[in-house]
């Protein structure tokens, strides 16, 4: 801070207590590693809490679609282009 011989402060050289010079840079990276910690073990705490109470992660045989007679022929027509015979008998 700097006094003039008058006595008056200088407004451009005021700074707010512990925002100093490159410091106010360090601050916002310490409060978004703040923030991304923060998110993750409330996220983590969420699944846990989930799964006590019954819920459970879908399996992947669940969402496995059903064979309609689409599917089997858009499975041989893929073969078909791929050159997969075997595939294509198969299906």
């Amino acid at each position: 801070m700097i006094v003039d011989p008058g006595g008056n402060l200088d407004p451009s050289d005021v700074r707010s207590p512990g925002r100093a010079g490159g410091h106010a840079e360090e601050m916002t990276r310490d409060r978004k590693a703040k923030a991304v910690t923060l998110a993750i073990l409330l996220g983590a705490f969420g699944i846990v809490l989930g799964q006590k109470s019954g819920w459970r992660m879908p399996e992947k045989s669940q969402a496995k679609t059903e064979a309609t007679p689409q599917n089997v022929i858009y499975a041989m027509l893929d073969a078909a282009r791929a050159g997969d015979t075997k595939a294509n008998m198969r299906s």
